[in-house]
Formats: structure tokens, C-alpha cells, sequence
């Protein structure tokens, strides 16, 4: 519609919600109203993967403190918790189900705001193009057509990757599950039959717990190269806020081994004072991204070759209350953690027959399963999903892969690198494509702060629309300017 500034945001999760409620706060003034349009694939907008779940053993990983979807109002989601569940402090556990409704009540009431049009399209945007006038034209998969002057790319995780092991014959069979998010899937699998977990992240501890609230009765066992389960959050009493500790490096980290020598000096100091290396970890929260940009590319292959993993079950720990389910689940001897790496994956006599190098003996084993759960992580190459709107921008120019071959070249504030490596002042992008770029970008605190930065760089756009006599003319100069 000429006259009237234009938002798409791709992808109605978590980070699509977010960006919405943040480009909504910009509303302007006036009769010419700006629009923003939310473009998701499902009917459930806001929840997204992961609080969709109904599980009621799935809990969110951070505590409510932190889980605002506000920066400058960290407290909002505690006090709309309060009604719904007594006793909540800053430092609860609490549903992922239920914050799923915190973002869908956050939303719905963004929406209220007058001056801004707001329109939820459910359909999957497969292409995106230059137009004259400097406009964004996508398609979408059920043959729509949108025109907007800017757009979000908050299209939160994608499925694993299925690992080269797992034969065809494997994948096709019914047995291979490479969607470990899919309830349906899950709730199929009959109670006694043994299933392999491949990962034993927060991801591989998710599906355990969707098993045994399922009344699984069979083995469950998790295979990864190192064999660790995350660790544990402390359990904090109520109104004690948990305490991070500045890594403080002085001169910037410019190796990964320098990096874990300072970590581990950190980790030391706190222990000496009475504390432990959680504090540590949390206090890199704010300082990762800059230490991980810091990094020259080489070292940053080191990092993720060879500390990931490490990283990860520190940085990414569980509930204390799931650790528990954990932990009783292990103690009956039905979920068990082994290291090792699959080499063979086929089709058995009954079900699936896995060939594992073993992590401590350096031999292959044999085992026969009937189920293999894929949970690796999201895929983060965009290269190789197969995914038709990001094929089409990078076939087009309009994006590049990253350096390290995860998500999109961006900006430090998420605008889109193209071909020619010019950053975009359309093409935005929050969460999980900024990875590579972001050593933090999936977590609610940088989704908030991504959303919130976003959208202060098309306010101005947005905020023309209380103009009078606004055309599409008058946008040009600022498009070029963001």
C-alpha cells in the first residue's frame, strides 16, 4: 500500500514474537498507519518449538529472572507468573509450556497499541526479491505475494542434521526419528523398546523426560563422542539473585588455549572465595560475543572443535528439579550415557543394527536398537538445509553463509551482509541465523536485546507513517541511511 511503511517478520516463534512486540512498541502517530505483517508456517503463533511442549517436565533452562522479554524491565515475567503459580521467585524453574503463554499474552497486548496495523499470515515465505522502489517482494509457499519495505528474519532453529552414518534404507524405515521435537513421533514408540538418544544435550535430556512421562518402561541410552549430560543449575532460595563474576580478562583473548587458561584461572579465584565455576560461566554472558569476535578465525575453529562441547554442558545447564528426574532415571538403570561415535547405522533383523566406536576402548561395538532419536542440535549450516527461502537470498545475493559456515554473515546489530558484503538496512535477522557472527544468539536475554535493537533501527521508518502525505519516495533516503 503506498504510503504506508511496511515490516515483514518471517517466522512467528519465540524470536518472530519478540521482534514483533519490540517493532510494535515504535508505533507513530497519525492517519497513515505503519503495518507490520508476521509470517508463520503454524496456526500456534508465539510459541515456536520450544514452548509448544505440554510436557510438564520440560522446564525452562534459565531462571524466571531472566526470561523478561523486556531489557529494561527484567521483572515482567515474574510478576505475570504470579497469578498463574505461588510461591515464583526471580530464581524459579518454571513451565516452558506456560512461558509460551507469557509470549502470546506479551504479544496480544502489543498489539493493542494504536497507530501500527499488525496481520498474522499463516504461510511459509519460500523467496524474497528486489522490487523498483527499492521494496522486498516474497512469495510464499501457498502462491501469496507480500511487498514490505524491510524484513525480520527470525526463523528460529532447524531440525538436525541426519548424520552421513545413518544409511537411507535406516532414515526411511521409521525407526530413525530425526525430528525430536515431534510429540506424535515420540508418543508412538511403544513402552518397551529400547531407544538410543545420538546427543546428550539439552536436547537428548528433553526427549528422555517426553519418554518417561509417556510411561516408557525400556532402556533409554544417549550416545555422544564425550558422553556428558549438562550440568546442573544451583537451587537459589527465594529472593537471592545468583552472582557472576566478571571474566576479566585484561588484554582480549586471541587463542582458544589462552581463553581456557583464563576461564580455568577464573574458575580457581572463585573457588578460593567460596564460590564455584557457575559464577564464571555466567559472567561471560555479557562479555561471549565479544571474546568470540575477538577470536581470529582459526582459533575459532579450535574453540569449536575442541571446547564446545565442554562449554556447552556448563554453559547450558538444567533445572536443578530436571536433574533430579535425570538423576532417578539413571539411578532405576533405565537411561544410561555412553561415549563413543556411530559409525553404521542400517536397517535389523527387528530394527536398527548401530556400529559405535567406543570412546574409551578405541574398538567398535555392535548393538541393535529400536529407535534412533537424532538429537544432535539444530543443523546451523544454512547451506546445506535445503531450505528454499534461504537458498533463494543466497542464489539471489542477497545474503551470504557465514565465515565458519554457520548461519548468515551479519552486522553487529543483525543487519544482513550481502553478496558484495554491503550490510542491508532491509534485511535483518535475529536468533539462530546470527550464529557464527554471535557465539551467544539463541537464548531469551539476546533475543530480547536483538529484537529490541532491530527494532530501534526501523523506528524512524515506522514512525514516518504519521506523516500526513508520506509516499513511497520518502522512504528512499532512509532505507538507504539504516
Amino acid at each position: 500500500m503506498p504510503g504506508t511503511p511496511t515490516v515483514a517478520i518471517v517466522g512467528g516463534g519465540c524470536s518472530g514474537t519478540l521482534a514483533a512486540v519490540h517493532l510494535l512498541a515504535q508505533a507513530g502517530e497519525g492517519r497513515h498507519r505503519a503495518r507490520i505483517v508476521l509470517v508463520e508456517r503454524t496456526p500456534d503463533v508465539s510459541r515456536g518449538i520450544a514452548y509448544r511442549t505440554t510436557c510438564d517436565r520440560h522446564l525452562l533452562n534459565v531462571r524466571a529472572g531472566d526470561m523478561s522479554a523486556f531489557p529494561h524491565d527484567p521483572d515482567d515475567f515474574v510478576r505475570w507468573l504470579r497469578p498463574y503459580q505461588g510461591g515464583v521467585h526471580a530464581g524459579s524453574f518454571v513451565s516452558r509450556g506456560l512461558y509460551g503463554q507469557y509470549l502470546k499474552t506479551v504479544l496480544r497486548e502489543a498489539r493493542q497499541r494504536r497507530g501500527m496495523s499488525f496481520e498474522v499470515v499463516q504461510d511459509h515465505v519460500i523467496d524474497i526479491a528486489r522490487r523498483p522502489g527499492r521494496r522486498l517482494n516474497l512469495s510464499c509457499a501457498q502462491g501469496r505475494s507480500l511487498e514490505a519495505d524491510a524484513v525480520v528474519l527470525a526463523v528460529g532453529n532447524f531440525a538436525p542434521a541426519r548424520p552421513s552414518a545413518v544409511s537411507p534404507s535406516a532414515s526411511a524405515s521409521g525407526r530413525y526419528l530425526g525430528d525430536p521435537w515431534s510429540a506424535s513421533a515420540l508418543s508412538a514408540i511403544a513402552p518397551d523398546a529400547t531407544v538410543m538418544l545420538l546427543g546428550s544435550g539439552l536436547t537428548a535430556v528433553d526427549t528422555a523426560l517426553t519418554l518417561s512421562g509417556n510411561g516408557h518402561r525400556g532402556p533409554i541410552l544417549a550416545l555422544s563422542r564425550h558422553g556428558l549430560l549438562p550440568e546442573s543449575h544451583r537451587d537459589l532460595p527465594a529472593g537471592r539473585p545468583a552472582t557472576a563474576r566478571s571474566l576479566g580478562l585484561g588484554a582480549p583473548a586471541t587463542s582458544a588455549r589462552d581463553l581456557l587458561v583464563s576461564i580455568r584461572q577464573q574458575v580457581a579465584a572463585a573457588e578460593a572465595s567460596g564460590g564455584d565455576w557457575r559464577s564464571v560461566i555466567d559472567g561471560l554472558r555479557g562479555e561471549s560475543n565479544l571474546i568470540w569476535a575477538g577470536l581470529p578465525p582459526v582459533e575459532q575453529q579450535r574453540v569449536l572443535r575442541h571446547l564446545r562441547s565442554y562449554w556447552c554442558i556448563h554453559r547450558h545447564r538444567m533445572a536443578p528439579q530436571v536433574a533430579q528426574w535425570i538423576g532417578d532415571l539413571r539411578a532405576a538403570g533405565q537411561f544410561t550415557v555412553r561415549a563413543g561415535r556411530l559409525l553404521r547405522c542400517e536397517t535389523g533383523p527387528q530394527g536398527l543394527r548401530m556400529e559405535v566406536l567406543e570412546r574409551a576402548s578405541r574398538e567398535a561395538t555392535t548393538m541393535d536398537v529400536d529407535y534412533l532419536v537424532n538429537c544432535t542440535g539444530p543443523q546451523t549450516d544454512v547451506r546445506a538445509l535445503g531450505d528454499p527461502l534461504l537458498d533463494s537470498m543466497l542464489a539471489r545475493g542477497l545474503a551470504r553463509s557465514g565465515d565458519l559456515g554457520m548461519g548468515l554473515a551479519v552486522g553487529a546489530d543483525g543487519a544482513v551482509i550481502d553478496g558484495v558484503g554491503d550490510a542491508s538496512g532491509r534485511l535483518w535477522a535475529i536468533g539462530s541465523l546470527r550464529q557464527g557472527t554471535d557465539w551467544e544468539t539463541t537464548a531469551v536475554p539476546e533475543l530480547r536485546r536483538q529484537a529490541a535493537t532491530v527494532a530501534a533501527r526501523l523506528g524512524p521508518m515506522l514512525r514516518l507513517a504519521g506523516r500526513a502525505n508520506t509516499t513511497e519516495r520518502d522512504l528512499g533516503p532512509y532505507q538507504e541511511a539504516v
